[in-house]
């Protein structure tokens, strides 16, 4: 992958270096993934995502309410994990997914408001359960 970038030297037309080598690598995973033409499973102890002294069972909770959001919501998954796990800004997000600053803010808080629901509705049942 970085013998591409300097074969092609596409790295210094860039605007942002950080967004533009994460978009390469995100474009390779994918077309890595489609070759393969398998799901990638997001590893249970992924140490990116897990900050210390958390409560894990929230943490796992979020995590499983993160992933359910249907496929047609992708876009609201990767802007959450990139601005949440990655720190990326919005426009940082924008470069990368190729969409606008606001529509990765818009679709962040829409993952938000459904990540809420998702976790009132956990709660709910854990409750209803003791």
């Amino acid at each position: 992958m970085f013998l591409k970038l300097l074969e092609n030297r596409a790295l210094r037309d860039a605007t942002d270096a950080k967004a533009y080598l994460f978009t390469c690598v995100r474009n390779a995973v994918l077309n890595d993934r489609k070759a393969r033409q398998r799901d990638v499973e997001l590893d249970a102890g992924s140490a990116w995502f897990e900050p210390p002294n958390r409560d894990y069972a929230a943490e796992l909770a979020l995590r499983r309410a993160l992933w359910s959001l249907p496929e047609d919501q992708r876009v609201q998954r990767e802007v959450t994990i990139l601005h949440i796990g990655g720190e990326f800004t919005f426009s940082q997000i924008a470069e990368v997914l190729r969409i606008s600053a606001n529509t990765a803010a818009s679709r962040y808080r829409y993952a938000l408001a459904k990540l809420r629901e998702a976790m009132r509705a956990e709660e709910d049942c854990r409750a209803n359960s003791r």
